[in-house]
């Protein structure tokens, strides 16, 4: 049976990646949403107005969407950081299996845990870590 999820945190390279991409995005989708709001009351609310009274009037229905937006990112980061254990994870399991195999060592068949993705690579690789002598060598 697979063990059970308990570091989230397994391929520095890959999910901090991820992580890093997926807050310049949510930093990007503030600062539009930001803008957004500050035309729609200029061209809604104040049309005619300095920017000064645009900008007075476009604050306080600013701050509440940038305090739920903020509020939210540790959760779209961690949800991030769950789902890319899901592909990670497996892909580790398979660079140490490969590694045993390039020190002469032979693997234990690799499982996955359950919601991991590419199920069907770990059967791939047991099955030819199973037959590691190739075809050719048989006879």
């Amino acid at each position: 049976m697979a063990k059970r999820r308990i570091q989230k945190y397994v391929d520095r390279e890959v999910q901090s990646s991820l992580l890093w991409r997926l807050c310049v995005h949510w930093a990007l989708f503030l600062v539009a949403n930001i803008m957004a709001i500050t035309l729609w009351t200029r061209f809604m609310d104040t049309p005619t107005e300095p920017w000064a009274d645009t900008f007075a009037l476009t604050w306080p229905r600013i701050v509440p969407f940038v305090l739920v937006s903020l509020a939210l990112v540790p959760v779209f980061v961690w949800d991030s950081l769950k789902l890319s254990n899901r592909f990670a994870g497996p892909i580790v399991r398979v660079r140490r299996a490969l590694a045993q195999i390039a020190d002469g060592q032979s693997p234990k068949p690799i499982e996955f845990r359950h919601g991991d993705f590419w199920k069907s690579l770990a059967l791939d690789l047991n099955r030819a870590f199973a037959n590691k002598c190739g075809p050719s060598e048989k006879k």
